[in-house]
């Protein structure tokens, strides 16, 4: 024990029951700026910030019943006057019987730590700030662009239908053609200001039972094409404690790829569910479609980004982008497994907090 006060490189202090410093090692001499002999013999109070004087009270009452303060944050105070932050440990040093005689006070300056959190505080304001500018200016430019993408269609379509007699066949194309880009663009512009939405609009949060909202959107499902062999299980009773609006999103998009890539599938399954994971459990959507290359998994949640081709699965891109988007908004994580031509499961976290 000796040898662990002497070489310690925390600060360790032995104080009487009555709050009387009994001795010091060389690392609380240095920290505080007295030397061993002034620390000896002095109140523990003259080593405390005026605010920490009362804990002092609770530590010596709680350890003479045997309790074992450890890793608890608090503050020293040198002989300058700094405040000094620290993890503090406090152990009673008992007798043969167990009875206390004194305490043990190891505290670990945490100056370098608390700077560095502060510092990274300080990042992440800077970064939330630069990103609502960012998400400001992709709205104010896509919702600009809408003005002029609706005369372009507009006066194509006017082409069209009033000039039709002077146009040849190849000028039909031509305005088709400019008619069907405008229009795309005109979807993904819809589509980067949801995105931008979801970033901005605050979370209204409480309990959403998950297993209705998946049942009313596989009905949306089955209710807006032709009749398909797919069955689609939804697990009962998943309730969230989360964003109901967002939560719909969130599955009409996993839930709506699942419908899409397992359309070719003469008897396709489509599962949504909850099932323990790598010491979690997380809720997933799986089904037994085209799937995907795991090489290209990155991609998967970066906006407009496509792993299949448009011709063979209509869509712009987004939806995954913004269905992580509201997840990572409710404090969770989503991430993908799938093989080509069999199927892909999405399994995603949502965080309880309120």
């Amino acid at each position: 024990m000796s040898q662990v006060f002497t070489h310690a490189r925390d600060s360790m202090v032995i104080q009487s029951l009555d709050g009387v410093i009994l001795d010091a090692n060389e690392e609380a001499a240095l920290a505080y700026g007295w030397t061993q002999e002034e620390l000896i013999g002095q109140p523990f109070n003259m080593i405390l910030p005026p605010e920490c004087h009362e804990e002092l009270g609770e530590v010596i009452g709680q350890s003479k019943q045997g309790k074992v303060f450890q890793d608890v944050e608090t503050s020293r105070l040198d002989k300058s006057g700094n405040v000094i932050p620290v993890l503090l440990t406090v152990v009673p040093v008992t007798d043969e019987a167990g009875r206390p005689l004194a305490l043990a006070c190891i505290a670990r300056n945490i100056t370098d730590l608390k700077r560095a959190e502060q510092q990274q505080r300080k990042y992440a304001a800077q970064l939330d700030a630069a990103n609502q500018e960012l998400e400001a200016f992709s709205y104010s430019v896509a919702h600009d662009l809408r003005t002029p993408l609706r005369a372009l269609d507009g006066f194509s379509l006017a082409l069209v239908e009033d000039y039709t007699d002077k146009l040849d066949e190849k000028g039909h194309d031509y305005l088709g053609r400019i008619r069907a880009a405008s229009q795309h663009m005109g979807r993904l512009i819809d589509d980067l200001l949801e995105l931008s939405r979801v970033a901005r609009s605050p979370l209204n949060r409480r309990a959403v039972d998950l297993s209705a909202l998946a049942e009313d959107i596989a009905q949306e499902l089955r209710s807006a094409g032709a009749p398909r062999d797919t069955d689609l299980v939804i697990s009962p009773g998943l309730v969230a404690n989360a964003d109901e609006r967002l939560l719909r999103i969130v599955l009409t998009n996993l839930l709506g790829n699942a419908w899409k890539f397992t359309e070719s599938q003469p008897h396709a399954l489509i599962e949504f569910g909850v099932e323990e994971l790598e010491g979690q459990v997380p809720y997933f959507v799986r089904d037994d479609g085209a799937g995907f290359d795991m090489a290209h998994v990155g991609q998967l949640f970066t906006p407009f980004q496509r792993l299949h081709s448009r011709a063979d699965f209509p869509g712009n891109g987004i939806g995954l982008s913004l269905t992580a988007r509201i997840i990572e908004r409710h404090g969770g994580r989503i991430w993908a497994e799938g093989a080509e031509g069999q199927g892909a499961t999405f399994h995603f976290t949502l965080s309880s907090q309120k």
